[in-house]
């Protein structure tokens, strides 16, 4: 369980900012391997409740595999909207015969009726998806938002191109920040974005819509130096919590 003061100690912009009250006490709960039934059916218990007594999961990877199985128990929600925060696509019809690897979480989304828009953020890394499957994904009307695009438009460009909606679920892949910054994860990639450009995604998107789940994933301790991956995973979590938070105060849900 995390304290009130947990955030405040953190040198993050949410942190820092007086306008982003301090979280109550956060209740943590670890799923082991083959748990993933018990983790749909807890989520979806939640369903008949007020929405401000339903839980909002905050689920560590682990590799991007998780993300598939974790959108099925959110079906009670209509048209969900995805962001993908991430440096590679993730929409491989299939690898090797594997239908829900780390490389095609958001493929698998895209076959869900009760996923919509999709908004897809910070893709540069080779090797993750085909041409086939981008052209899959700009079928499907993704909303794409190639490091190219960002550099070449600026950040005020991107958070203009994220759709209100009523929900919203994140899916953060720790790779979209640059490689010099998350020297452990899976699949670093130069070119990347930046801490507090993630935190501006976040921010926005909290204040369009209701964020109802979140993850982050493919940190990989055993490539980390000094733990700094995981700490930037830890704050930009944090950041989002306080971010949820502060959407419900100002709209006076709490």
């Amino acid at each position: 369980t995390a304290s009130p003061s947990t955030r405040l100690s953190m040198p993050s912009p949410a942190a820092a900012d007086p306008d982003v009250p301090s979280l109550p006490a956060v209740r943590l709960v670890r799923v082991r391997k083959r748990e993933w039934s018990w983790l749909e059916s807890s989520f979806m218990a939640q369903s008949s409740e007020p929405p401000l007594k339903r839980a909002i999961p905050f689920v560590i990877g682990g590799d991007h595999a998780i993300t598939a199985p974790i959108l099925k128990a959110f079906d009670r929600y209509e048209d969900l909207c995805i962001i993908h925060l991430d440096a590679h696509l993730d929409y491989r019809k299939e690898t090797a015969g594997v239908l829900y690897g780390q490389g095609n979480p958001m493929r698998r989304a895209s076959e869900m009726s009760h996923v919509g828009q999709m908004v897809q953020i910070g893709m540069r890394g080779i090797g993750s998806s085909l041409p086939e499957d981008w052209a899959d994904a700009r079928e499907r009307g993704n909303i794409i938002l190639d490091m190219g695009k960002i550099r070449k438009n600026g950040m005020d460009w991107v958070l203009a191109q994220i759709p209100k909606a009523k929900n919203y679920y994140v899916t953060l892949d720790i790779d979209v920040l640059d490689q010099s910054l998350v020297p452990g994860c899976g699949s670093p990639q130069p070119y990347g974005m930046y801490y507090e450009e993630i935190v501006a995604i976040m921010r926005k998107v909290c204040e369009l819509g209701d964020v109802v789940g979140f993850d982050a994933v493919e940190v990989c301790p055993p490539y980390d130096l000094n733990q700094q991956t995981a700490l930037y995973q830890a704050n930009l979590m944090l950041d989002m919590m306080s971010f949820i938070w502060k959407s419900k105060k100002d709209r006076g849900l709490l």
